[in-house]
């Protein structure tokens, strides 16, 4: 992932996922699978086979679980999703739309995308699309990806368990971790209704607090 287009086909993949093939049903313990927590940190957790990845993003949709009974008597489970900021809901065919438009100008950006780029004149699409697709490309995604890379790591510079801050090349950038974690204590880590954690850097712990004399010189004085 390494672009806005990237990042808007896999929050559409979920979107499409959540209203194509969830039913109310939840299997835990087996990789890879998704989680979505509409309650406390409001973000989607995407863990791979191995589990030695796990991205995040924030999802900024309201959830509600909805019931209906079937021609058989059965009672169906599914999800209504609803746009946050804007009084939208989210159906498969706004999903598909949404898949089409950003497929179609995603070849024409230079990692970035920007609304001004799409050019819309060749297919009608009504307002809520455009809306929709504008919220995509401007909404803030809070990206997060957790790694336990055995290749490559090197010790300060590239960590084996680390965070990627946000997901582009020239915006990333690496937490190093003392150990390995799952995504309970992911979702933990990001949950601002916990007790946040402090990071305390090597360099401050290794370093003297005051190395320079004439920057004591300058204390002393003040001190006088």
């Amino acid at each position: 992932m390494y672009n806005r287009s990237s990042f808007c086909r896999v929050k559409l993949y979920v979107l499409e996922y959540l209203l194509t093939y969830w039913h109310y049903e939840e299997i835990k313990n087996r990789r890879p699978f998704l989680c979505v927590d509409v309650d406390d940190t409001k973000r989607v957790y995407i863990i791979n086979e191995s589990g030695d990845k796990i991205i995040s993003f924030v999802f900024d949709y309201n959830v509600r679980v909805k019931q209906e009974v079937g021609q058989n008597g059965n009672t169906l489970s599914f999800l209504s999703i609803k746009a946050k900021n804007y009084n939208c809901e989210i159906t498969p065919k706004l999903v598909a739309d949404a898949q089409s438009i950003i497929q179609t100008h995603s070849d024409r950006e230079d990692n970035l995308m920007t609304y001004t780029m799409l050019d819309f004149e060749e297919e009608a699409y009504d307002d809520r699309t455009l809306r929709f697709v504008e919220n995509l490309l401007y909404c803030e995604p809070g990206y997060i990806r957790y790694d336990n890379s055995t290749k490559g790591a090197k010790p300060y510079y590239h960590p084996q368990y680390h965070f990627d801050i946000n997901y582009t090349n020239d915006a990333t950038f690496k937490f190093g971790l003392p150990n390995i974690i799952d995504v309970n204590k992911f979702i933990d880590l990001v949950n601002s209704q916990e007790k946040r954690p402090t990071l305390i850097c090597e360099w401050q712990r290794e370093q003297p607090p005051l190395k320079s004399k004439r920057v004591k010189k300058k204390i002393m004085k003040k001190k006088k």
